[in-house]
């Protein structure tokens, strides 16, 4: 018997972790505390993983019990650093009161405030099962209701840290839920930052960025002059100790920003601290970071200086100096001493409007870019990235400036692009696209991914082309053969990635024809003669559509992914399942023998080689009576959505009992391909029966 694997009474060897848990419970129930505790202790440090696999088990038996104590904390624990992973994995509505308080009042909980409040509203609901969720149907009573069942939840939930439009569009709806003083001064918090509160605003919570580094307070806002005072008191109350800090100081009457970077910690006794990765740093205008000024520390025995009577204060330079602890600051000034470059063009004293550690972090980055400070351009870009998207979106332009005069961030430049690519309509709204330097229009337009009709893409190059040389008159019937050259030369990197082959003969003819000096003349007559006869060989590499995103209301998306066929894999079931299984979002495409009629189909989930029927509600079939106009497109949704798709290792694509592609056996060609309308609403050929097929092709849609 070794005493880290056995109990006296009870031998662990081989043990399932379900069935240790459920004599966790027994021995929980009888008050056997000794072997409670060993079991306990046993789970926790020797079963950890086994019992995240048995974590509803484990919760379940926690909340039991009122006598149990690490396992309880254990699952807490758990939660609290992988809400995600742990709340995917069991009904947390079922939670008892007492476990959801603790999961949520914890300062180390891995979740947005806002998705915390949607949990806590989420379990709430649960407990009242007659509720309609929509609070708009909600009755006086039915406020007092969901009221009364979350009195002990709301106190943990902290509405500061919402943003005013997760405030606006998440809370004000339940605003009958909470308080009405606190609603009053949430709303006043939003509206006037200065306001007072009545209540305990409590702290974010400390949410990890990676592994290695967790956020420092409040989206990294620690110290806010106008929202904390202007103290040293509250400076090194809410700023000693932490590493890694930004000072912004607004210059009253200006639209001046200088500030610095503390690598360090700062403190509250006196000394000189040593560096020499700290900067300082300026803007004459806060909304141009053009103009910045960066100053690298050249005396770094002199970088900054520590006392319980300054607030930030960087070498002789930039200093903000009170009395004592608990006044005012009396003087601030900047006076070019221990740092390299000047940044104000006058030196002396001065007043602030406000101070604020780590607000601005755009230019921020921007300046660690300009200083190569690696560790910091690289923890900045990912804490935006993966905290701060939506603020990013909402700064777009200064992002992708910052982005375009760099050649060193690589995760902010690709965020910028998936953006753009994802949601250009949006963000080319936001911004004068045609300002684009040259390499990130191409990163745009080069992106399989671009969510824009070919014709639009095709536009906004034409459009980017004429605003690089403005004495152009926009219309090309104006244009003589030097200005064809210039724009030619102007586009010539971006017009490759145009895909004219995807464009439509009727947008080709009337927006590209006119334009046609601007292309290779072996690839206008190519694309011309795609639209002429659509079997003519093409010496240009032609480029498949862009892989756009399904809206479930349109049916334009079929159209949208027919290309011209390539190269067969042959016409056996041994390889459309080597190439089609396992999947998902697949459209097929049948041509038929003799005719220029095109019938297929879309399967959502994966096919399989095994035989069986497979249910889905979101399959359809469709034809096209003629392959070059989809006007007479005809598309069927499944009606019995039991008998939507066929599986079998001796078919190929298989919709009901309605396309129907059979071999004899997995290696030879297909013998049997037949249409008769069975499982799907509508007929999609005018006959019914077997047919010949020409060629059949298969396309995988990937969701972005």
């Amino acid at each position: 018997m070794t005493g880290d694997r056995c109990h006296p009474w009870l031998s662990l060897d081989e043990k399932d972790t379900s069935d240790l848990l459920k004599v966790l419970a027994t021995a929980d129930k009888l008050s056997l505390q000794e072997l409670v505790d060993y079991l306990q202790g046993y789970l926790i440090e020797n079963k950890s993983e086994q019992l995240e696999q048995y974590f509803e088990l484990a919760q379940q038996i926690s909340s039991n019990s009122n006598n149990l104590l690490r396992l309880p904390e254990f699952c807490t624990n758990l939660m609290v650093q992988s809400p995600d992973k742990v709340l995917k994995s069991l009904n947390f509505t079922s939670f008892p009161e007492k476990s959801l308080i603790s999961l949520i009042k914890s300062d180390n909980l891995q979740m947005k405030e806002i998705e915390i409040w949607e949990h806590v509203l989420k379990w709430g609901l649960a407990q009242n099962p007659t509720l309609i969720p929509d609070p708009k149907t909600w009755s006086d009573d039915d406020f007092k209701t969901m009221k009364n069942t979350l009195q002990h939840c709301l106190p943990f939930v902290r509405f500061f840290c919402l943003s005013p439009k997760e405030f606006s569009q998440k809370v004000r709806p339940y605003q009958k839920l909470l308080n009405q003083q606190l609603y009053e001064d949430i709303l006043n918090f939003y509206l006037d930052p200065e306001s007072v509160s009545s209540h305990n605003i409590q702290l974010p919570r400390k949410i990890k960025i990676n592994e290695n580094t967790e956020e420092v307070i409040c989206s990294l806002i620690v110290n806010s002059g106008s929202r904390d005072g202007f103290t040293p008191k509250k400076f090194h109350e809410l700023c000693d100790n932490k590493p890694n800090t930004v000072t912004f100081i607004k210059i009253k009457g200006t639209k001046e920003i200088i500030g610095g970077y503390n690598l360090l910690e700062w403190k509250s006794f006196t000394r000189w601290d040593k560096t020499k990765d700290s900067f300082i740093f300026s803007f004459k205008n806060k909304n141009n970071f053009k103009d910045a000024i960066l100053s690298k520390v050249v005396n770094s025995d002199r970088a900054l200086w520590f006392s319980y009577t300054t607030g930030p204060y960087f070498g002789n330079d930039i200093n903000i100096i009170a009395l004592n602890h608990y006044t005012d600051y009396v003087t601030i000034k900047y006076c070019k001493r221990f740092y390299e470059k000047k940044i104000r063009d006058s030196e002396g004293e001065f007043t602030i409007e406000d101070y604020e550690d780590t607000s601005d972090l755009l230019k921020v980055l921007a300046t660690a870019d300009k200083l190569s400070l690696q560790e910091l351009v690289d923890y900045l870009q990912g804490y935006l990235i993966e905290n701060k998207s939506e603020q990013l979106e909402q700064y777009f332009e200064l992002a992708q400036q910052i982005s375009s005069n760099s050649n060193n961030l690589l995760r902010l430049p690709e965020f910028c692009t998936n953006l753009m690519v994802q949601s250009p309509d949006k963000v080319l709204k936001s911004l004068n696209f045609t300002s684009f330097p040259e390499k990130s229009l191409i990163s745009l337009i080069k992106s399989d991914n671009l969510q824009m009709k070919e014709i639009e893409i095709w536009e906004h190059v034409l459009k980017w082309g004429l605003a690089q040389n403005p004495t152009l008159i926009p219309d090309p019937k104006t244009w003589s053969d030097d200005d064809f050259k210039t724009m030619k030369n102007t586009l010539q990197h971006c017009l490759p990635f145009v895909r004219f082959f995807c464009l439509s003969p009727k947008e080709f003819s009337q927006k590209v024809r006119p334009y046609q000096k601007l292309l290779n003349q072996q690839l206008y007559e190519d694309i011309l003669n795609f639209y002429l006869d659509p079997e003519s060989v093409s010496s240009h590499n032609i480029q498949l559509p862009r892989k756009i995103k399904i809206n479930e209301n349109t049916e334009e998306v079929i159209c949208s992914l027919i290309v011209n066929s390539g190269s067969r894999d042959g016409f056996t079931p041994k390889k459309f399942h080597e190439l089609c299984d396992n999947k998902p979002n697949t459209v097929t495409f049948i041509k038929i023998k003799g005719t220029k009629e095109i019938i297929g189909g879309y399967n959502l989930l994966e096919w399989k080689s095994f035989t069986r029927w497979d249910k889905t509600k979101d399959s359809f079939i469709f034809s096209f009576k003629n392959k070059n106009n989809f006007k007479d497109a005809i598309l069927s949704k499944v009606v019995n959505s039991d008998r939507a798709l066929w599986f079998s290792y001796t078919t190929g694509p298989y919709f009901g009992n309605d396309i129907n592609i059979i071999a004899l056996n997995h290696y030879t060609d297909y013998v049997t391909i037949k249409y008769c309308k069975r499982f799907y609403e509508k007929k999609i050929r005018d006959s019914e029966g077997e047919f010949t097929i020409e060629d059949y092709e298969v396309f995988q849609i990937i969701k972005k």
